[in-house]
């Protein structure tokens, strides 16, 4: 399974091949879905940032892709199986991060604006864990087909051929 989108602005997607993105609203309302920052963590103070959140479904497991967006903002977003994700295009961006369905950190991505070139994939140390797609497999009950060729032993031989004989009455 494949998705790929094009999102313009703040919630503008476009050019949408596949379902298994899906634009989520704020609960609050408004344009964005305020998260909070993972990229810089301090125990004293809680951060949100302005962030277009997508619930990617696939297999029937779900994560959340959220990119911090702005007005202005664009990339093409192409989702392949295992919750992996690729990036073109991208304008006024400068993180993306996937959370499971509970919100934990899975990994984070910063893209070139920020890192001085490619897009960087950052994997945190206990970072939660990928949902994991297990493909099902249906296995049909053997066959056993007993060989053509199978030769008697004595033994077999003389139980065949025991013949007992019963006393007259």
């Amino acid at each position: 399974m494949s998705d790929s989108l094009v999102l313009k602005g703040l919630k503008d997607v476009r050019k949408h091949k596949g379902s298994e993105m899906l634009l989520q609203r704020s609960k609050r309302g408004g344009d964005v879905y305020p998260v909070k920052k993972w990229w810089a963590l301090n125990a004293s103070q809680v951060t949100y940032a302005p962030c277009s959140v997508f619930k990617v479904t696939q297999n029937g497991l779900s994560a959340y892709l959220a990119i911090t967006t702005a007005d202005f903002s664009s990339v093409r977003i192409d989702s392949s199986e295992g919750f992996t994700f690729n990036f073109y295009g991208i304008h006024h961006i400068n993180r993306g991060a996937l959370f499971n369905e509970n919100w934990e950190l899975i990994e984070h991505y910063v893209f070139p604006k920020i890192s001085g070139g490619k897009i960087m994939t950052v994997t945190p140390a206990g970072a939660a864990r990928r949902p994991e797609i297990v493909n099902t497999v249906e296995v049909s009950a053997p066959v056993v087909i007993p060989p053509a060729d199978v030769e008697e032993t004595e033994e077999e031989v003389e139980e065949e051929t025991e013949v007992t004989e019963e006393p007259d009455a």
